[in-house]
């Protein structure tokens, strides 16, 4: 995943605007300047995996690898670390299920179903996430001076910074009370160069209109205000779809709360920045509209909303008659992980329930915090890292702490207790019966699937889960999970 460096200093040695005032060049630089590219995987496409012969083989984007074969397992590796595969055999579908391992800093699982196409020879579609890289810069005019703020559609970083904007030779300075960043404004191919990735490289930002800047405006332009209400489009996917007076609701309301949407002027105090607008009512999908460039199949970060799966997977393990209790010690589960650093005897009555409520009282802060569980390498198995996590106060006091680390701590309980890979746990248990097609799982380090945050999936299938819950644990009438954990964790 792309990060954004917030302090940078950079100075390129260009000759750009000789000859012309500094008020001609501020009049050039106002306007909308942006960057939007799509990076995609090298692997993708097609994949064939070919038992004919003694030695079994798989095939993709050119690339031709051993299969390595273990009981059901199947797994592989391309060269240069370009991708892998994780599967196992089903044999009441005689299907290879299983997971593409993007590469890259953050390695992500999607899922692939191999169906047989002939005697041991299966196909299936590897659809790795894009990478898009999207950046709009808005300059203007206040006060006899220039502003500028950054808008990115993708992952709102710099979100509600403002900038102060200088020329000094040929030098663009952005400022804030955060630092500065510098680049350079080529006024003769009227080209702004700024080092907005982690890369320092320059990025190269073109002067953007109302129709080109893609994701910076809610809609295009000349649609604003054009509104009309259409009933969402039924797809094999689960959905039944009606329209919004079919369920009782009154269009009015909404489609002005959606020219709202589409009318909004981007800028820091907007509040409408909105991707996507679905309504479900009584298990219909009524409502379905997106805006800044997003699309249904889109996947949507969840960012920490994708904490929300760890617990229904408890509930699935629950349903399923594996043998745990939420209201036991967790501590025994992870052996391998003692003597834990920053030894404390609370550590042995952290409990499920008190990871759910994060209330394990693990201080998950300073240098154990979220961001330094990412960025640092010394450990790469977070499970290890959050019981080496200094305690604050006793397990399942009135104090919590939000972590990602307490949430992600459940996921690894659950491997212990079903021994199943997260991302497989997942796949037949939430995305195959709720009929969810795509979606890209966060891996650590170690490659056990991160359930803290960060989970991408459409926003058609992120909002099954309400409407499983809504329905007591039923999707289309089929119970997913049981009513009693329903009740229970939404207590």
């Amino acid at each position: 995943m792309t990060k954004i460096l917030f302090l940078f200093v950079f100075i390129l040695s260009f000759i750009g605007g000789y000859g012309q005032s500094t008020r001609e060049i501020e009049n050039k630089l106002i306007g909308i300047w942006g960057i939007n590219e799509v990076h995609s995987p090298d692997a993708k496409g097609e994949l064939i995996i070919d038992l004919r012969n003694n030695n079994a083989e798989s095939k993709i984007s050119g690339f031709t690898v051993p299969v390595l074969m273990k009981d059901s397992m199947l797994t592989f590796k391309l060269p240069d670390d370009k991708g892998e595969f994780r599967g196992y055999f089903e044999k009441s579908s005689n299907k290879i299920i299983g997971h593409w391992i993007q590469p890259g800093n953050d390695k992500l699982a999607s899922p692939v179903e191999l169906s047989l196409i002939e005697k041991n020879v299966y196909r299936g579609i590897v659809i790795p996430l894009d990478e898009k890289v999207i950046f709009y810069i808005s300059v203007q005019r206040t006060n006899d001076s220039l502003k500028a703020f950054f808008r990115d559609p993708i992952r709102n970083y710099f979100r509600r910074r403002v900038f102060d904007v200088k020329l000094k030779n040929d030098s663009v300075i952005l400022s804030d009370q955060r630092g500065d960043i510098c680049g350079f404004f080529d006024t003769k191919s009227e080209t702004l160069y700024m080092p907005i990735l982690d890369d320092f490289s320059p990025q190269k930002l073109t002067k953007k209109n109302d129709s080109t800047a893609i994701g910076f405006y809610p809609t295009i332009p000349y649609l604003k205000n054009k509104y009309a209400y259409e009933k969402p489009i039924a797809e094999n996917d689960g959905w039944q779809t009606a329209t919004l007076s079919e369920v009782g609701l009154d269009e009015k309301p909404i489609a002005e709360f959606i020219n709202e949407i589409l009318s909004a002027t981007p800028s820091l105090t907007n509040p409408f920045n909105i991707h996507s607008l679905l309504i479900a009512r009584h298990g219909k999908l009524v409502l379905e509209e997106y805006f800044y460039g997003f699309s249904k199949e889109q996947p949507h970060n969840l960012r920490s909303a994708s904490k929300t799966y760890s617990p229904f997977m408890i509930g699935v393990a629950l349903d399923q008659g594996y043998k745990f209790n939420i209201d036991s010690s967790v501590h025994s589960l992870f052996q391998e992980y003692k003597p834990f650093a920053n030894p404390d005897e609370r550590k042995y009555k952290i409990t499920l329930r008190n990871l759910m409520t994060m209330t394990s009282g693990l201080d998950s802060r300073g240098k154990y915090s979220e961001d330094e569980m990412y960025d640092q390498t010394e450990q790469p198995d977070w499970y290890k890292f959050t019981w080496d996590m200094p305690m604050k106060t006793e397990p399942g006091g009135d104090s919590s702490y939000y972590s990602s680390a307490d949430i992600n701590l459940v996921a690894g309980a659950l491997t212990k207790i079903t021994g199943e890979w997260i991302p497989d746990f997942f796949y037949k248990n939430f995305a195959r019966p709720l009929q969810v097609k795509s979606y890209y799982m966060n891996l650590m380090p170690t490659g056990e699937g991160f359930m803290g945050g960060g989970l991408e999936i459409r926003s058609r299938d992120l909002i099954k889960l309400g409407q499983v819950y809504l329905s007591g644990g039923k999707w289309n009438g089929k119970q997913i999970i049981s009513k009693k954990w329903v009740d229970e964790s939404t207590a």
